[in-house]
């Protein structure tokens, strides 16, 4: 149970409703991580503005934003976070059983080398706090610095997001089915 009201557009003040259009503009639909957040409409949309830059602005492919999102929300058990990339990976052409290999948190199996570098240092980062060199390494000789950065923002972005979701306990939309065990 949400340990806040959702809150839409028509619950600002009017002078406070060009936040939600802010963050609604990129978006086909207001999250609910949003509707809580809009409790602090500025700092959600400072929010939004890094998330728009790592969904749709950043220099990693869609299916590796999308590999290193499922391996977040599964290392911060993200219901909501986990369920709502899923249907968004597999539009992008990532496997059935790439997302069963991240959601069971096991040793990445189907995945390409390259993209079991992304599943690892996310894991490992999650896992132990920091990245070896040697991962670290890999990663920078795949995507260069700026995309190594990237990655960093992506993991990052979705760990608070996974944390905010668990502090007010965000739930699924009615009608969605968990896809984390």
């Amino acid at each position: 149970m949400v340990r806040v009201p959702y809150l839409q557009r028509h619950d600002l003040p009017e002078d406070l409703q060009h936040y939600y259009d802010t963050i609604s503009k990129k978006r086909d639909f207001f999250p609910r991580p949003f509707s809580v957040l809009l409790h602090q409409p500025e700092a959600a949309t400072r929010v939004a503005q890094l998330g728009s830059y790592v969904r749709f602005e950043s220099s990693l492919t869609d299916q590796i934003r999308e590999i290193i999102i499922l391996t977040t929300a599964r290392e911060m058990n993200s219901v909501y976070e986990f369920t709502h990339h899923v249907h968004i990976a597999k539009d992008f052409g990532v496997s059935d059983e790439i997302i069963e290999t991240i959601r069971m948190g096991t040793t990445p199996k189907g995945l390409t080398a390259e993209q079991a570098v992304f599943v690892n240092f996310t894991q490992e980062l999650f896992r132990s706090g920091e990245v070896s060199d040697d991962l670290y390494q890999s990663l920078e000789n795949l995507v260069g610095k700026e995309g190594v950065v990237d990655v960093g923002l992506t993991t990052t972005y979705y760990r608070l997001l996974a944390s905010l979701m668990n502090i007010f306990e965000v739930g699924l939309e009615p009608g969605q089915e968990p896809l984390l065990p």
